[in-house]
């Protein structure tokens, strides 16, 4: 296969990606190398596209990551060919742990920060469509909207658009104008932080969302949980058992696949 991690003298994780997601991805290995008594670093190039709060968030307050390194990386985005959907009928970050000589373990990112409940949220619907790099063509977001709006309208719950100011652009404007027109009984709710979006995600009833690093970051904040109920568009026409379990796809989040080709 490949060299053994098992015998390597420390990991040294590294993605040139940047997003939410893509550092997400690998999360899980501190804690598992640590547990078999080898160190974990990451590499002083790991990309986090957006600002600090990502690198923060991910690797800064995880207590199993010893520093940075300059170091030759031997994880991360250099183990590729080895989690490959076609290679394990796994879900994602089972065939990360496992392309990384692990046992696989889990099912989802982790996160270290403990999220706080904000106790008026939790009969809330929350909705955020916008993206950085997982940007949907308006007609996908408008198939997907049409396939939610009747599954919550009459559900009785407050229902509130992820208002990130810094996303917000001309296309995300009118995605969110099609859906206040779908939806008359709406409203923003403005996340200043990704800390604070950890503490929305995790007091909400439900979070409606694209496949983006922030559907990554609510699979990693509910775990086996029951709450939020995650819904999820897939940009792309998966419906085999094994594309359904590929890229960035959780075990606890409900898919929908969009019929829309590009």
């Amino acid at each position: 296969m490949s060299f053994d991690l098992l015998s390597a003298k420390k990991i040294i994780i590294y993605q040139p990606y940047g997003g939410l997601g893509d550092n997400l991805a690998f999360s899980t290995l501190p804690e598992l190398f640590n547990n078999k008594g080898i160190m974990c670093y990451i590499h002083i190039n790991n990309s986090t596209r957006n600002d600090d709060e990502v690198y923060d968030l991910v690797w800064g307050v995880n207590p199993f990551i010893i520093g940075k390194s300059n170091d030759t990386p031997n994880a991360g985005s250099c183990r590729l060919k080895y989690w490959t959907p076609a290679r394990f009928n796994k879900w994602f970050i089972e065939r990360i742990e496992i392309a990384h000589d692990l046992k696989p373990t889990s099912y989802y990112p982790k996160i270290y920060y403990e999220p706080k409940i904000i106790l008026d949220l939790s009969n809330t619907i929350f909705i955020d469509l916008t993206g950085v790099s997982q940007i949907f063509h308006f007609n996908k977001s408008k198939e997907f909207i049409d396939y939610f709006v009747p599954k919550i309208i009459n559900k009785n719950k407050p229902i509130k658009i992820v208002n990130r100011k810094k996303f917000i652009n001309s296309h995300f404007e009118k995605v969110y104008d099609y859906l206040k027109l779908k939806l008359n009984n709406c409203e923003y709710y403005t996340i200043d932080s990704l800390y604070m979006y950890c503490d929305v995600i995790k007091s909400c009833y439900m979070f409606i969302t694209h496949n983006t690093g922030i559907q990554s970051l609510a699979a990693a904040i509910k775990q086996d949980s029951e709450l939020p109920n995650i819904l999820c568009c897939n940009q792309f026409q998966t419906f085999t058992e094994q594309e359904n379990k590929g890229y960035y796809n959780y075990k606890n989040v409900e898919y929908y696949n969009s019929k829309i080709s590009d």
